[in-house]
């Protein structure tokens, strides 16, 4: 499996992408938006954040506390990386893909002229 971490220009760039990765078959449940503008994430029809995905943008001790209540991992350094850009409205899509299909989701998300982190 590789991790892909997506930064969207806005909620609207990462609209078109996230609705391409669901045509191409990532898994929704598996699919993280993460930006701290959520009534512009609801305005382009993505999902808000969960509190885990927020504490990934928030820092490390809120999500190491969720950690223990939830058992999930740590917060990402490349989400800690482009928190000011969260905060200013760039959306980060995270999810994860078989490795033969690598090839595949970079061409798609590449056509959309995002950035791969």
């Amino acid at each position: 499996m590789k991790r892909f971490h997506v930064l969207a220009s806005d909620a609207q760039h990462a609209k078109g992408i996230h609705d391409a990765l669901i045509a191409a078959g990532i898994d929704r449940s598996h699919l993280h938006v993460l930006s701290g503008d959520h009534a512009a994430l609801r305005v382009a029809g993505l999902p808000e954040p969960t509190p885990m995905e927020e504490a990934m943008i928030a820092g490390a001790p809120d999500a190491t506390l969720l950690t223990d209540i939830y058992g999930s991992t740590p917060p990402s350094p490349k989400v800690q990386e482009h928190k000011r850009d969260l905060e200013q409205g760039k959306v980060m899509l995270v999810f994860a893909v078989d490795t033969d299909r690598v090839g595949e989701i970079t061409r798609l998300v590449e056509k959309h002229t995002a950035r791969i982190l």
